[in-house]
């Protein structure tokens, strides 16, 4: 019984056409008894029949006559637009705030850890990947008290030897801690440094850190779920590694519109330099300063490239001398040769050499073999946009 009204329900499956009167007549009621004699199946039915029930309930349900099953496929979509904002305070200077406020304490803790990271150093084989150093402390509270767990990432074989400092924080945390719950954690502060504080020039290279720095996207899904216990939960960036500046964030908070609000659509204003920006932009065009998270910037670092851009724009090929002769007649000056010396570096990072005439070709300006610089069609093209 169960192979002659299989065989049937499949010849009515390969053999219907478009709105075919028997199939949505008599077919239904077909595999509606199909599912049930499956249900009535005795213990000791063979492979073959119950094979051939479940493969007949498959084909109702491809059809659209079964119970469909329940998956992200039939799952009803919402209308509305899902608006993730996230809310930034920049303090400019951070001993202006109250001696207890958790700011200013968890900033001066990640300066002493800086500090000792300065005086102690570190193995370069735990960074071996991206030759990047990033500290973080963690700020939790239990039962009143604060305490500070200090993290920091390790690259020893990406993608899976590896771990943020903001994780490695958490790690060392739930170490110490074992009971420790997501509702006492309330802030973590984040901030590159340079491998070796001292390059041979004798300077801090701070143009190799990219702060402020924000959360990758494997932090950000932890701190997301911490977030869910703790809303006041905040993470601090800095500006450079004098911690003078800090940006607090609050992330992850999402809210549903019906619509984009007016406001988005048309002119808007940088929160930085004030600036009348263009509709439907995201970048301001002054300072580069993203119009909708701060910290995902690079301005201060993406200024003075810009700025060598544009001084090789206007002037041609020149000597690195010359370039800082420019941009100090722009009123950018840089810190020192050196400091120069480390962006026209980045610049020319993963560049080709020309063999045959010793030319250095970066992807924005070209080095002479003679020493000079100057800037490429790509270059321009990012200067016009």
């Amino acid at each position: 019984r169960m192979r002659s009204r299989g065989l049937l329900l499949c010849w009515w499956a390969l053999r219907a056409r478009p709105g075919p009167r028997l199939w949505e007549a008599r077919v239904p009621r077909l595999a509606a008894r199909t599912f049930g004699d499956l249900a009535r199946l005795p213990g000791n039915a063979t492979r073959q029949h119950r094979l051939a029930a479940q493969t007949f309930g498959v084909i109702a349900r491809l059809r659209g006559d079964g119970p469909r099953w329940r998956g992200a496929s039939y799952a009803p979509r919402s209308q509305r637009w899902v608006v993730r904002k996230e809310y930034t305070r920049v303090v400019e200077q951070v001993l202006d705030l109250p001696v207890n406020d958790p700011v200013r304490r968890l900033t001066q803790e990640i300066e002493g850890y800086t500090k000792w990271f300065a005086q102690h150093g570190t193995d370069q084989f735990f960074h071996r990947k991206s030759n990047r150093v990033v500290l973080a402390v963690l700020h939790v509270e239990i039962d009143g008290v604060s305490k500070y767990i200090r993290g920091i990432n390790s690259e020893v074989s990406l993608p899976t030897g590896s771990i943020c400092a903001e994780r490695a924080a958490i790690v060392n945390a739930r170490c110490q801690i074992p009971g420790l719950h997501r509702r006492q954690i309330m802030g973590v502060a984040v901030v590159e440094v340079p491998p070796s504080f001292l390059d041979e020039d004798g300077e801090e290279p701070e143009e190799g850190c990219n702060n402020p720095l924000p959360p990758c996207g494997a932090c950000r899904e932890w701190l997301e779920k911490i977030q869910e216990e703790n809303q006041g939960f905040y993470v601090l960036t800095y500006e450079d590694l004098t911690f003078t500046q800090v940006y607090e964030r609050f992330l992850f908070w999402s809210e549903q519109e019906d619509s984009v609000q007016p406001q988005d659509m048309g002119p808007w204003t940088c929160r930085l330099c004030q600036t009348r920006n263009v509709p439907l932009s995201r970048v301001c065009a002054k300072c580069d300063v993203n119009r909708f998270s701060i910290p995902y910037n690079r301005a201060p670092a993406q200024q003075r490239f810009k700025d060598v851009l544009a001084v090789l724009q206007e002037g041609g090929t020149m000597t690195l001398p010359e370039v800082g002769e420019k941009l100090a007649a722009r009123g950018r000056p840089p810190r020192s040769d050196g400091a120069l010396r480390k962006v026209m570096t980045r610049l020319l990072k993963n560049a080709n050499v020309d063999t045959r005439s010793g030319e250095v070709y970066g992807e924005l300006i070209f080095k002479t073999r003679s020493g000079r610089f100057g800037i490429t069609e790509t270059g321009r093209q990012v200067m016009v946009s």
